[in-house]
């Protein structure tokens, strides 16, 4: 029985695992091994105009979900300037690979699908069968149920991976489900994620200000001659920032009358024969973080405070003086007055 076919039968019989390695015989043991956003077993001959008229049928009928995801980031995945921009500065050899999540259902010969981003069919036809959280019988289509599709196994494939290059050795680009697991929490992904239930499809993440700002909480104070921010996660399982190696947040202390002080948060590299080399990582995560600045020459002066989220487009080597800044939200500031 040929692959393919073996797997629809699974699906009838409401059997499908979360990991599908073992049931896909030959090539399709790569597909599963990138970091798609879903194991793309269904047909690869598919045309891109196929793909699109595919999709078009199931927001047809969807209006809501599809109207939610038409504002989201995985609409937009592929079509975004900070993709683009990071995209163009890729070797040849990794393209595809970034490709693979930010547009899975372009065709090598054509970029005509790419345009879907993460689409409707992308997550709720993997295999081609429509797959969702619950079966219905009165949908116009076969519908399979499966447990693992509310798990965090739906979306670890875009949201952990290894670097492309590097091997099983060379670390991890992100690494979000880790620090989810790390949690030990009973929340999923959805919890946050899709805040109104299935039908939520906007995807509310690290471009959402409400969301992005009350998951950390910060207090500044004076302590001696020191300035002292505690930046205490805030019903968030996974680091903060998390996903994009590059993303981190900037912490800032101004002295009336003297130079500010800034302290990044984030995952910090140095380069190393070609290959990033994960040295250290300060981000708040699990446990409140304290960052503390010398006020010496200022000690009995007010002091401002600004805690940001940076989405950094690159870092020249080491220097992460040096980052492009693609954008910059405020997360919380304020001010501490003289003692």
């Amino acid at each position: 029985m040929r692959g393919a076919a073996r797997l629809a039968l699974a699906f009838a019989a409401g059997v499908l695992s979360s990991d599908l390695s073992s049931a896909a015989p030959g090539n399709e043991r790569t597909i599963l091994a990138w970091p798609g956003p879903a194991p793309q077993l269904r047909a690869r001959d598919k045309s891109a105009r196929e793909l699109i008229d595919w999709n078009a049928g199931c927001v047809s009928c969807h209006a809501a979900e599809a109207d939610a995801w038409q504002g989201s980031r995985h609409r937009h995945a592929f079509e975004n300037d900070a993709f683009r921009g990071a995209l163009a500065r890729e070797p040849d050899d990794t393209k595809a690979f970034c490709v693979g999540c930010h547009a899975p259902e372009a065709r090598p010969d054509t970029r005509e699908a790419a345009a879907l981003g993460v689409a409707c069919i992308t997550c709720h036809t993997p295999l081609g069968p429509v797959l969702a959280t619950s079966a219905s019988g009165k949908a116009p289509h076969a519908t399979f149920a499966s447990a693992d599709f509310r798990s965090v196994e739906a979306c670890k494939r875009c949201h952990e991976f290894e670097f492309p290059r590097h091997g099983p050795s060379g670390g991890f680009m992100q690494r979000t489900a880790s620090e989810h697991a790390a949690a030990n929490s009973e929340a999923t992904c959805t919890t946050c994620h899709m805040p109104a239930g299935p039908r939520s499809h906007a995807f509310p993440g690290g471009y959402d200000e409400a969301l992005v700002k009350k998951s950390l909480r910060v207090r500044a104070e004076r302590r001696g001659c020191e300035a002292v921010l505690t930046l205490t996660p805030n019903g968030v399982t996974h680091a903060v920032p998390t996903g994009d190696l590059f993303r981190r947040l900037r912490v800032r202390v101004t002295p009336d009358g003297a130079s500010a002080h800034t302290r990044y948060l984030a995952r910090h590299f140095m380069q190393q024969e070609g290959r990033r080399i994960e040295t250290s990582d300060d981000r708040p995560h699990l446990v409140a973080r304290e960052v503390r600045f010398s006020l010496a020459g200022a000690c009995d002066e007010a002091f401002s405070w600004a805690v940001s989220l940076q989405r950094v487009g690159f870092v020249p080597g080491e220097d992460e003086e040096s980052a492009t800044v693609e954008s910059e939200l405020t997360l919380d500031d304020g001010r501490v007055s003289r003692p």
